[in-house]
């Protein structure tokens, strides 16, 4: 057989679909084309206690997949607000609270006894210029003024609003603040990747697509966390910090993620738009004489702009008798084989 495996470099969450395109056979057998989507499932990252990854596609409930402790789903309180992006992400596109029933009680249980912690989140804005207050992108906390983390945009008054702004709560700063704030430009109607850590000595980061760019220290510990505060999405739970825009990924880790770890994270990527199966043009069975030259052109199309790679199998083994791929690398090629006395018979090729 002859196999070409376009591989996806589309990222998301670590998924990254790998077809099988069985192409054409030369033998006296009719053209069979098979495709095959065999998404890879991305490894967790230790320390994770909570994982949205959006992709129940419709309904008022945001699954914890995360699989540590009792699963801390949310809930959207208005469903017309959002919209599910087919192949997994929501979109608030008008101010709603997605919040969890009860306390993030596993969230804080774990940050008090590690006293660091990692926010990961894959976001795109509505407006990276607009949102103030912060708005609050993921927090846990009871109201705008009571927080044990906030992950926000904007600032409140003068301030400006095209920064991601945290704000986190010790037990020397009891409202979360100073907070630690990007450079002004960072949220983009893009997805980013922002992660937020903090150490165990205070260290506070923050990294935009793998870089870190913000950072400061923020002494005290954690065991003033209050365990009784929600965690909540888009709004505080009094929703009068809304922010809009695009959720494809949040985690919460009881551990500050290395460099080395977010780096990965980032490149695992994290991608809302649904994969489609990449299609070959049909190519027909060939049916030569020993000595003629085969030359049979290959076009391959992958709907989503993935790139494709194209590779040959077969039975026997043509490459090794002579013939050539040519990979155009950009979903064209073709295999030429200049037949020679003696090869006479049947071959199964895939592309």
């Amino acid at each position: 057989m002859m196999r070409a495996s376009p591989r996806s470099t589309n990222r998301r969450r670590g998924r990254m679909p790998i077809w099988t395109v069985a192409a054409f056979s030369i033998a006296a057998t009719a053209l069979v084309v098979a495709i095959n989507d065999q998404p890879v499932t991305a490894a967790r990252t230790p320390g994770e206690l909570v994982r949205y990854e959006f992709l129940e596609g419709s309904g008022s409930t945001v699954g914890d997949s995360s699989g540590s402790g009792a699963a801390l789903d949310l809930t959207i309180a208005d469903p017309g607000n959002v919209t599910w992006v087919p192949g997994g992400g929501l979109t608030v596109n008008t101010p709603t609270v997605i919040a969890s029933a009860g306390a993030a009680t596993k969230v804080v249980d774990a940050v008090q006894a590690s006293n660091e912690f990692t926010l990961e989140a894959w976001i795109a804005s509505a407006d990276p210029t607009g949102q103030d207050g912060p708005a609050r992108i993921v927090s846990n906390a009871n109201n705008a003024l009571a927080r044990n983390v906030m992950l926000g945009q904007g600032a409140y008054g003068v301030l400006p609003d095209d920064v991601y702004r945290v704000r986190t709560r010790t037990t020397t700063s009891k409202s979360g603040t100073p907070a630690l704030a990007t450079p002004t430009g960072t949220p983009s109607t893009e997805l980013t990747h922002v992660v937020v850590t903090r150490a165990v000595n205070g260290d506070r980061t923050i990294y935009i697509d793998g870089t870190p760019i913000a950072n400061d220290n923020l002494g005290g510990a954690a065991t003033n966390w209050d365990d009784t505060y929600p965690l909540v999405l888009a709004n505080v739970a009094a929703g009068d910090r809304p922010w809009l825009g695009t959720f494809c990924l949040v985690a919460i880790y009881d551990t500050a993620l290395t460099t080395g770890d977010i780096t990965s994270n980032y490149n695992t990527g994290c991608d809302p738009t649904p994969n489609t199966d990449p299609t070959i043009n049909p190519i027909a069975d060939v049916v030569a004489d020993e000595g003629d030259t085969i030359n049979i052109p290959i076009q391959a199309i992958d709907p989503t702009g993935d790139p494709i790679t194209l590779a040959v199998a077969s039975t026997p083994d043509i490459e090794a008798l002579g013939a050539v791929l040519t990979d155009n690398t950009d979903g064209t090629g073709s295999l030429d084989w200049v037949t020679e006395p003696g090869d006479a018979g049947t071959y199964t090729v895939d592309i």
